[in-house]
């Protein structure tokens, strides 16, 4: 078990990622915070060997605020800066008008009103003052509007964030375990009656 967690990264330079910077802190102080609680209550029990129900309440909770921070720093990246990564990102910009074209066809080819045009849609962009920055806004609700735990949908948003799909594809399997994990905490207490000591 760590002693410490890995430290917070240094403050980014861009004023638009101030915020995005601040929730890190918070989930990595949150985190830390669980991890001093657990490894004080061993030492004050001088505990060896494998933690109590109790401790490992502790550790179940530092997984699911890890995994509601990396959520909401995506989040809050996306809400931030995805209007100025369209003006400045060649790719970001491509998979913004890909967005954009599918949403006026439909919502895309997966839809069952693919091929009618969205009307609606359409107008809305039409009539706005500002036709980038409405279509900009409609985008970051959508990308924001579900929980984003699953690989997946981390790599989906990681396009709009000009950042490699691959470089979270490398690290699949430690994800989808900690997602897996979280799921199981969250929806299932992660009871599993065939262990032979615990039930969880």
């Amino acid at each position: 078990m760590a002693k410490k967690l890995v430290g917070r990264p240094p403050k980014p330079g861009a004023p638009e990622s101030a915020p995005t910077y601040q929730v890190l802190c918070y989930t990595h102080d949150s985190t830390e915070s669980l991890l001093d609680a657990f490894q004080q209550v061993r030492k004050t029990r001088k505990a060896v060997g494998t933690p109590t129900d109790e401790e490992q309440d502790l550790l179940r909770a530092m997984l699911v605020f890890s995994s509601a921070g990396l959520d909401a720093v995506a989040k809050q990246l996306i809400r931030d800066c995805l209007l100025l990564l369209v003006d400045r990102s060649q790719g970001v910009r491509e998979a913004f008008q890909n967005y954009v074209e599918k949403r006026i066809r439909g919502r895309g080819e997966d839809s069952a009103a693919a091929g009618v045009f969205d009307a609606k849609f359409i107008a809305s962009a039409m009539l706005a003052h500002d036709a980038t920055t409405h279509l900009v806004d409609v985008l970051a609700a959508d990308l924001t509007s579900g929980s984003l735990q699953s690989v997946d949908e981390l790599k989906r948003v990681a396009v709009f964030l000009a950042a490699d799909p691959e470089d979270i594809e490398k690290n699949r399997p430690s994800f989808q375990a900690a997602f897996h994990a979280r799921n199981q905490i969250i929806h299932e207490m992660d009871v599993d009656f065939t262990m032979k000591n615990r039930n969880r």
